[in-house]
């Protein structure tokens, strides 16, 4: 009899609370499992962090942002967005003057500086060693700006060379990224360890010094001073042998 009437008590129970007695748990489930509809929300935030650091650090950086602003100021002044960056459009096209486009052959100044048709013309980002300077084997000296000239000089032989102007420097050369046969000048200098990046005018060619000096190439095989520091030095200084070699440091998003 007891069983029976706690079972009709049971049913005589009003509906708000039959409602609140048997719903109760599936709404602790509820809850529960939103808890658990977002299983992967941790690694899409460390995927998104990565992301943000690598483009923070990455070389190419400043040019994607460079070619962002070049995109919007075409889009306010003609209402369309450009194909691709006017300078890869300039490398790609027709000679004409409208290009700044320089083209001929070449005589070697040295390893970052040429002459085409009397026009000197100083590469972008990338610094080569002095003509008179020497770097080390041990305790013997190599003319390294002198042995980068040859380098360059045989590299080139009897091919045309295609230079876009970017800019005029201080001594009044011309500032060109130059290619020949379709590679980029400068990015061979430096990925061969003729040259080193010039990060003073660029981050172009981090990725190839980080190349050359992983791989011990021309340069990264012996002890020398950054050429840019090395032309700051007195005449007594420069005849100093450097007790170790110029370290660029950790090459970031190569």
């Amino acid at each position: 009899m007891r069983m029976r009437s706690a079972r009709i008590n049971s049913f005589s129970a009003s509906p708000s609370r039959r409602w609140r007695q048997g719903f109760r748990p599936r709404r602790r489930d509820l809850f529960s499992s939103r808890r658990r509809a977002f299983p992967f929300s941790a690694p899409i935030l460390i995927l998104g962090g990565a992301v943000a650091f690598w483009l923070a650090i990455s070389p190419s950086t400043p040019a994607l942002w460079s070619d962002f602003w070049s995109g919007l100021a075409s889009v306010i002044a003609t209402g369309e967005w450009p194909d691709r960056p006017a300078e890869i459009a300039a490398a790609s096209s027709l000679p004409s003057a409208s290009d700044g486009l320089i083209a001929g052959r070449a005589t070697i100044i040295d390893a970052d500086t040429i002459d085409i048709h009397g026009a000197r013309i100083r590469l972008h980002a990338i610094d080569a060693p002095e003509s008179s300077q020497l770097c080390y084997v041990g305790s013997d000296a190599v003319r390294c700006g002198q042995r980068a000239a040859m380098a360059l000089d045989g590299w080139i032989a009897a091919r045309s060379v295609r230079c876009i102007k970017r800019d005029v420097d201080r001594y009044g050369r011309i500032v060109a990224t130059c290619t020949v046969g379709g590679e980029d000048m400068g990015a061979w200098l430096v990925r061969s360890g003729h040259a080193v990046a010039y990060r003073d005018y660029g981050s172009d060619y981090v990725c190839e010094e980080a190349e050359a000096a992983r791989e011990k190439r021309g340069l990264w095989a012996m002890r020398f001073v950054e050429p840019s520091a090395w032309r700051r030095l007195s005449a007594d200084e420069k005849r100093d042998v450097p007790t170790r070699s110029y370290d660029p440091g950790w090459a970031f998003g190569c």
